[in-house]
């Protein structure tokens, strides 16, 4: 159980007004157990507090495990678990480009170089993509696909 006081001081010691306003929300979604955008706001948060200069690659930023003992860390385990199956690998991704006119879907490396080039938005888990289900219909719509 998340002690709201103590996350009220923990916020106290966070000098960026977004990532306070966003840890807000995500607290706010765990108590409702509501998962939308979660994941969004996740990485957004994460990487400005562990990587503010963007000087990490591809977000592979390390979190120290001491953090998950905070409160803030604890809200941050509280909409992770709230947002499992938020995402889809490369290959479920697929089977969401099969259409009438393209029965077999986009082929993965078209898919990887949608990602690379910016035009999809795609994280690294590990060795696998994956894409978020928000990012996977903005995306899908674009190309006239409707899910």
């Amino acid at each position: 159980m998340i002690n709201f006081e103590k996350f009220n001081e923990e916020l106290k010691n966070i000098d960026n007004d977004s990532v306070k306003e966003k840890l807000i929300m995500l607290y706010n979604q765990t108590q409702e157990q509501s998962n939308d955008s979660c994941y969004s706001i996740l990485d957004d948060i994460l990487g400005k507090l562990f990587n503010p200069y963007g000087l990490i690659e591809n977000e592979q930023i390390t979190i120290p495990i001491s953090f998950y003992k905070t409160e803030i860390g604890k809200i941050i385990l509280n909409s992770m678990s709230y947002s499992q199956n938020e995402y889809y690998t490369v290959t479920e991704f697929i089977d969401l480009t099969k259409t009438k006119e393209k029965p077999d879907g986009y082929s993965k490396q078209y898919i990887i170089q949608e990602i690379k080039a910016g035009r999809l938005k795609g994280n690294k888990d590990s060795s696998r993509w994956i894409i978020y289900k928000s990012d996977a219909v903005e995306y899908l719509k674009s190309k006239g696909i409707e899910i």
